[in-house]
């Protein structure tokens, strides 16, 4: 569980750019950790008494990107550091004289390099994440009237008609069913068949499916009408 992360967006030249965190003073004057990139190379200095440096990363499959734009992280808990340029993991050491103090950013000979933002914030491994799943296909839609009783048996359907909208993708088409055996609107039966053949029944009912390739476009259905003989 990783409890702190420093992350800085810059844009380092080769020629000794760094940041520094852990800036302290103490009885014996300045001391300032500082975290240097180099022809690929990482390193640990201490200035004060004594002054000294570390070469934490030296080239290799893992050596930092140069002359580009990059998010350089380090990653803290406790006495570990692990460090990640652009997500990729690159170095990892560990020290117990660290405590805290101030962050800066620093330019030794040459550059200039170029810093964008600095944040420092509580961080988790793993961080929680979130995902975004492939877009649903639109599903049809379907109206259904009721079953109308035109009172008389084997009434003829003669005429289906509507009014409708259809912008580009969309669709709408017609099913129709009729018996002279009543049925409610949900029955299963009498079966559904297409309504460019239009049945003979008693009881007549409809079904409009509305359909769409696009969920920004929709199809819409502004009325209905038909006509019956006997």
């Amino acid at each position: 569980m990783w409890i702190a992360a420093i992350t800085v967006l810059a844009f380092l030249v080769d020629s000794w750019p760094g940041f520094a965190w852990f800036v302290q003073s103490d009885d014996e004057g300045y001391i300032e950790w500082l975290y240097w990139f180099d022809q690929g190379d990482f390193y640990k200095f201490t200035f004060g008494e004594p002054s000294s440096y570390v070469n934490l990363y030296q080239g290799g499959a893992n050596a930092y990107v140069m002359d580009t734009w990059a998010i350089i992280d380090i990653r803290i808990s406790g006495s570990n550091y692990n460090l990640y340029q652009d997500g990729n993991f690159k170095s990892s050491y560990s020290r117990s004289d660290l405590s805290g103090g101030g962050i800066g950013l620093e330019q030794w000979d040459g550059g200039p390099s170029e810093y964008d933002w600095i944040l420092v914030r509580k961080y988790a491994d793993p961080e929680p994440s979130a995902s975004v799943g492939a877009e649903e296909a639109y599903s049809p839609s379907t109206i259904a009237s009721s079953v109308y009783d035109t009172s008389e048996v084997n009434a003829g359907w003669d005429l289906l008609g509507w009014d409708e909208t259809l912008p580009s993708g969309t669709d709408i088409t017609f099913e129709v069913r009729a018996s002279d055996a009543i049925f409610l609107k949900d029955d299963a039966t009498p079966a559904w068949q297409d309504a460019s053949v239009l049945p003979s029944g008693r009881y007549q009912q409809w079904r409009a499916t509305l359909t769409t390739t696009d969920s920004d476009d929709t199809p819409v259905l502004h009325e209905v009408w038909d006509l019956y003989s006997w």
